[in-house]
């Protein structure tokens, strides 16, 4: 839960950063077509290099601090529990102890399975390029005609946008259901692997 924390507050920290610092640069409005898609997909990738870099800090602190995994898997540390309270105190053990390598492994299951559905990554891209449009591009209100977007009516465009993109994709199932994935595949690990704390006597001389 700590790591998860400090993850989505280091994420809201970058994109507040990177919003702050765009306002100042890209407060003119593009005169051409050309130029606007080229802002556009500059204010993109400005938006997202903290967010990606953030997310790699993080996973590679995740990976530092996940435990070998040959030990992960090993079979020699694979038994069938002898009654409820040896579950009870393997699972609590496990859990906590391997919680790094279940991170890992539900962020490697869940990545393939997007990388299958090259639908979400468009989808992902679309909401990126609409948020730089709205806040970046266009700090300040919009207007299209009759129409005026202040700030609180861009959200919700965005909002809009983004749950019906993220629903036609079938992104929420797809992450819902590998979680569901990943947590049958810890619970069943952390169930028949031996409690992290117990000593090793086999290998003691």
């Amino acid at each position: 839960m700590a790591e998860s924390n400090g993850f989505l507050s280091v994420f809201r920290n970058a994109t507040r950063r990177t919003f702050s610092s765009s306002q100042g640069e890209l407060n003119v409005t593009p005169t051409t077509e050309g130029s606007s898609l080229s802002s556009l997909a500059w204010a993109t990738s400005n938006l997202l290099q903290p967010v990606t870099s953030t997310v790699r800090s993080q996973l590679w602190q995740i990976w530092c601090s996940a435990k070998p995994w040959s030990e992960f898997a090993s079979s020699k540390k694979l038994k069938t529990p002898s009654d409820a309270a040896d579950v009870r105190d393997r699972v609590f053990s496990n859990l906590r102890f391997y919680l790094p390598n279940y991170v890992l492994l539900f962020v490697a299951l869940s990545s393939l399975s997007i990388l299958l559905r090259p639908f979400i990554v468009i989808a992902v891209l679309l909401i990126a390029f609409l948020y730089a449009y709205l806040f970046v591009l266009h700090s300040t209100p919009i207007s299209w005609g009759p129409v005026y977007l202040n700030s609180q009516l861009k959200m919700i465009v965005l909002t809009v946008v983004a749950v019906f993109l993220i629903w036609i994709t079938g992104a929420v199932y797809v992450i819902t259901s590998w979680l569901g994935v990943a947590f049958v595949i810890a619970v069943a690990h952390a169930v028949m692997h031996l409690p992290a704390d117990e000593p090793d006597f086999e290998s003691t001389v």
